[in-house]
């Protein structure tokens, strides 16, 4: 009878074990993409709103310029336990005022297509690394689509530091058909978990090429899990360099649709 028993618990306890519901891990707020791929067959919608404010006053120049990005969206579906592919894009809006005189354009662009690849995962140095594709495609109002396809490649690599402490690394390129030239991206970011619902994040990142300074930023912000396949998310951020204002502050949220 024993024997029974001990074997109905074992067949409960895998049950249990194999509906358990993975950790929602979302690519926003930060600028940093995770080292995660959504589960299997499973749907993932991440968008937000972000407002950024720039203004430059030097020299007899006056450039203000604000954009606001509305419900940019990223759309991401599980292929396998180390492939997922990845569809966005969004709605701008930007007004920018040169010496006293204003212009206003607004339209869908930055449509993007792409996928991510996890070549490794749960290990205890490096804990986890993969590799990102993305293209931004010519499609969309012409005042903010490229005028060409242009490609962007991430390596992604994070380090498990405890249970509660992480911290992730970006590092890459990306073409701009504009400027003709390429960029190089490179992202840190410290993430905490500060209760079982509420996490938080301190980022630097930034952007070069070999024909300009590194432009650095800096940001912050918070997440929270409503429910299992829900999250809430407030993110603030600047630029680090003195005689310039650029901060943005977004709102966002992200819901999956297990399989």
């Amino acid at each position: 009878m024993k024997k029974i028993i001990i074997i109905l618990l074992s067949l409960c306890l895998n049950l249990f074990a194999q509906s358990e519901i993975p950790e929602l891990i979302t690519d926003r707020p930060d600028q940093t993409e995770s080292a995660a791929v959504v589960p299997l067959n499973c749907y993932q919608i991440e968008t937000g709103i972000l407002y950024q404010h720039q203004k430059y006053d030097a020299d007899g120049i006056n450039f203000e310029n604000q954009n606001v990005s509305l419900l940019s969206t990223l759309f991401r579906y599980g292929m396998n336990s180390s492939l997922e592919l990845r569809l966005g894009g969004g709605f701008f809006s930007n007004l920018s005022r040169f010496n006293e005189s204003d212009n206003r354009v607004d339209g869908f662009g930055d449509l993007m297509i792409g996928a991510k690849y996890i070549v490794r995962k749960d290990q205890k140095i490096l804990t986890n690394i993969g590799v990102l594709w993305e293209n931004i495609l010519p499609f969309g109002s012409l005042n903010f689509r490229p005028e060409k396809i242009e490609p962007k490649i991430l390596l992604l690599l994070e380090q498990e530091i405890n249970e509660s402490l992480g911290v992730g690394i970006n590092l890459g390129g990306e073409y701009s058909s504009s400027e003709e030239k390429t960029f190089y991206d490179y992202t840190t970011t410290l993430g905490i978990s500060l209760t079982n619902r509420l996490g938080g994040f301190v980022e630097f990142y930034g952007q070069t090429s070999k024909e300009s300074s590194p432009e650095n930023h800096f940001d912050f912000g918070i997440t929270y899990q409503h429910t299992q396949n829900i999250q809430l998310d407030l993110s603030l951020g600047s630029i680090i360099q003195s005689g310039v204002q650029d901060y943005f502050i977004g709102f966002g949220f992200s819901i999956r649709f297990l399989n």
